[in-house]
């Protein structure tokens, strides 16, 4: 095995130099990705086995496969080289999407830092973007292309290719119910418990376009997110940054009344009234004095102000 490593190959050479030349030394791999089962199937490797590289264990061996060096210039044909070559196959021209989601999940439950060092994440989830059916022939719902923004927004992906189904999203805001956009933030109960950004990034691109939008749609999709906000609102731990962030979103035309929006805006302050500070109000200030409040940004201001003082 140290003949393939170059990683073993050095350690066992300076143990050789601290160490008498007859004592036995021990090496710990105690940070090796994938743990014990990938390491045997890699020492398997090693001696001449055939291991069967599958979407399940092809990202834990080719994580550990880079952290050991096990490159060509040690033997041809090494592992990674290998594993390499499998991976790639997977994510760019395999025609099951299957495999993609089980290279996914192997990742978050083995090699997460690897996974996003070595980028198998970031590049499986580009492809996957590039391999959704045009728009027109599609159904996907909003809720997997909302999962599928958090998640190459949480790789880094390219950004022509987020912004890609950011406007494929906002195509479809119309058509949309509240639980098409509640997308889990995280497990972690320090933060918010859906991801509000993601939506008012999607809001962002749908106003951009919405020249083309007609007024009837405009008026549905304010229903959809003062509906939504109503929903958000019930959390505790959402910022108020990240609730104007929404509800300031949409232009006046979208709403007739704002029966809904209040009604959002009274559940929030419910659940955050012993949170709220004066420097969260204040933090969320204009930088542009010239810029005029609507009236529901003044409203909002105004009632969110008033109650921490």
């Amino acid at each position: 095995m140290v003949s393939r490593s170059a990683y073993l190959n050095r350690l066992v050479f300076q143990e050789r130099n601290n160490n008498l030349q007859n004592s036995i030394s021990t090496i710990l791999l105690h940070s090796l990705p994938g743990g014990a089962e990938t390491f045997e199937l890699i020492l398997k490797f090693c001696y001449g086995w055939k291991i069967d590289l599958t979407p399940t264990n092809i990202a834990p061996i080719y994580s550990a496969a880079k952290f050991l060096e096990m490159n060509n210039e040690m033997e041809q044909g090494n592992l990674i080289s290998k594993t390499e070559t499998f991976l790639t196959y997977l994510l760019l021209l395999s025609s099951s999407w299957k495999d993609i989601f089980t290279i996914f999940k192997s990742c978050e439950e083995t090699v997460s830092s690897w996974a996003k060092e070595l980028h198998i994440l970031r590049s499986g989830i580009e492809n996957l973007i590039i391999r959704l059916p045009p728009e027109q022939e599609s159904s996907l719902p909003c809720n997997f292309l909302l999962h599928l923004l958090k998640f190459g927004n949480s790789v880094r992906a390219d950004s022509e290719l987020l912004a890609g189904v950011e406007e494929r999203v906002a195509d479809k805001l119309e058509v949309c119910r509240v639980s098409d956009l509640l997308v889990q933030k995280s497990t972690n109960r320090s933060t918010t418990l859906y991801d509000v950004g993601i939506v008012a990034k999607v809001l962002e691109t749908y106003v951009s376009c919405a020249k083309r939008n007609p007024a009837a749609t405009l008026l549905v999709v304010g229903r959809l997110i003062d509906e939504y906000l109503t929903v958000v609102s019930r959390d505790s731990r959402l910022p108020v940054k990240s609730f104007l962030s929404v509800a300031e979103a949409l232009p006046d035309s979208a709403r007739i009344c704002h029966d809904n929006l209040y009604r959002a805006i009274d559940f929030y302050l419910k659940v955050t009234e012993n949170k709220l500070t004066p420097s969260s109000y204040l933090a969320r200030e204009p930088a542009d004095d010239r810029r005029k409040a609507t009236a529901v940004e003044q409203f909002l201001h105004s009632t969110i102000y008033h109650s921490v003082l």
